[in-house]
C-alpha cells in the first residue's frame, strides 16, 4: 500500500509540533505536562492510520466534500485498505492490486467487490480504537488554532 499521499503529511514533522510551540513558544524544551501524549500523537503509524481513513472516505463522501474525483487512489493504481480486505476474501483481486488496476474496467470491477464486502467496515474497525485514543489525548491539550484542526 502507497501512503505517501496523505500520510506523508502527517510525519514527520508531526502537527503536534505546532501545537506544543503554541503554547509554549520555546518548542520542545516547554513540553513539561504534556510529554506523555506525544507518542500517541506522533505514533509512526499515525500516517498509515490518517491514510486508511482518507481511503474509507471515498464511499461516504462526494467529490465536492473530497476536493478530487472519487476513488482517484484507485483510478492511479494504488491499493487502498477496504481493497486489501477484499482481496482476502476475494483472492482474484490480488492479481488486478498486483498489476496497480492497469486494465481498463478494473476499478469497477474492484469497486463492485469493495461495496459488496466487508472491506470499508473492517478498515473502519482498524482505525476506531487508535482514533479513539488520539481524541482522548486531544483533548487533555488546550484549544488552539494549532491544535482544533487535529480534532476531527
Amino acid at each position: 500500500m502507497n501512503v505517501q499521499s496523505l500520510a506523508s503529511l502527517w510525519y514527520p514533522p508531526c502537527p503536534m509540533q505546532g501545537v506544543i510551540k503554541r503554547r509554549d513558544p520555546r518548542g520542545w524544551r516547554g513540553l513539561g505536562q504534556f510529554l506523555h501524549i506525544i507518542p500517541v500523537l506522533c505514533d509512526p503509524y499515525s500516517p498509515l492510520l490518517i491514510q486508511l481513513k482518507d481511503d474509507t472516505l471515498n464511499f461516504s463522501s462526494t467529490e465536492k466534500q473530497l476536493g478530487h474525483p472519487g476513488f482517484a487512489d484507485l483510478r492511479l493504481g494504488l491499493a487502498t485498505g477496504p481493497a486489501l480486505y477484499v482481496a482476502e476474501e476475494f483472492p482474484e483481486l490480488e492479481g488486478i492490486i498486483g498489476w496497480r488496476f492497469g486494465v481498463d474496467g478494473d476499478v469497477e470491477w474492484a469497486l463492485a467487490l469493495i461495496s459488496s464486502s466487508r472491506g470499508v467496515e473492517r478498515t473502519h474497525e482498524l482505525v476506531r480504537v487508535p482514533a479513539e485514543k488520539a481524541r482522548e489525548v486531544l483533548a487533555l491539550l488546550p484549544m488552539s488554532e494549532a491544535r482544533d484542526p487535529l480534532e476531527v
